[in-house]
This record gives C-alpha cells, structure tokens and sequence, in this order.
C-alpha cells in the first residue's frame, strides 16, 4: 500500500506525498532491520524535498538519517545531516524547530569530537599529547576543520607542527 501512495504521488507530481511515501516506507525498513535500504529511501526523500522546496520535509529527511547515522556511531555523517536540517529549520519561522536541531547537532558533534579525543589519548604518543593540549588551549574543532595553529614551540624547541598528522582526519564507522 505504501508502494501504491508512492507510485500515485508520483503520477500527480504531488511532491510532498511522495516524499512523504518515502519516509513511511524508511520507518517500515528501519522496523525490520533493513537500514542500509531506509537510507536510500530517506536519500530520495532529502531529493525530493530540496527539488520541490520543501524545508520541513527536508529537516525531517535529514533528521531521520542523523538519527541513523547517529545510532549506527558514523557521527560525522549524522553531523552533515543534522546540519543540513538545521539549515533548512532556519529558512522557517519555528524558532522551536531550529533549537531542536541544533541539539541534534551538538549531540552528534559532540560524539564525534569524542571519537576525535579518545584516538588521540589511546595513541599516547608525543605528537598526540601536544595536539590535544594545543585543541585544549584554542578549542578548535578537531573533528572537521583543518587543525591550523601552529604549536607553540617550547624553550628547547622540541615542540614541532607535524601538520599531516593534524590535518589527517579520524576514520570515520559506516
């Protein structure tokens, strides 16, 4: 039935019910535990609802894949999408709306800087101690922007920028 409302929708070039066919058909793969195709369908429902304008469709697209995301531990992209909603929550007039995904999105950023973290202080090398008290100090986003700050070298002068070390990112779960 729900193939049916999708296949109507699509006949009247209704946009919204056909986005809206997406996302029921996504929580219904989600229940069964079939995830990687609940993504592809809150995929064309992110399409849909960026082609036809609609930006309450495509926060609660891109919220449901953050909270996939999220749940499955690739924090970093659960972060994109609960920006993108964050973005569109802005384009409208629900104050409500945007300060329930910027808690989305502090939540995700949040485990993906502890990810960040935790590589670096399980590696307890030199290089990782000195990176971490140099995010500590500025409290640069370590997870997605290029750590650019140059550390501070010490007296004896052993303190060296390894930039490639710095700008390699965390690997990232699927």
């Amino acid at each position: 039935t729900l193939n049916t409302y999708k296949e109507i929708s699509k006949e009247l070039c209704d946009m919204l019910g056909l986005g809206r066919a997406y996302q029921a058909i996504a929580k219904v793969l989600v229940s069964q535990v079939k995830v990687t195709e609940a993504i592809e369908y809150l995929e064309k429902f992110v399409t849909v609802a960026k082609s036809a304008q609609l930006s309450r469709s495509l926060v609660d697209a891109c919220i449901s894949l953050g909270d996939i995301y999220n749940e499955r531990g690739n924090y970093y992209k659960a972060c994109e999408y609960f920006n993108q909603a964050f973005e569109a929550a802005n384009t409208l007039t629900d104050l409500p709306l945007v300060d329930e995904t910027k808690v989305y999105y502090g939540i995700a950023k949040a485990h993906n800087m502890m990810v960040a973290v935790n590589s670096h202080t399980d590696a307890a090398d030199h290089v990782s101690i000195e990176y971490l008290l140099a995010w500590k100090e500025n409290r640069s986003d370590m997870c997605t922007d290029p750590f650019t700050v140059e550390l501070a070298k010490d007296t004896s002068g052993v303190l060296e920028t390894n930039e490639l070390f710095l700008q390699t990112p965390v690997q990232e779960p699927l």
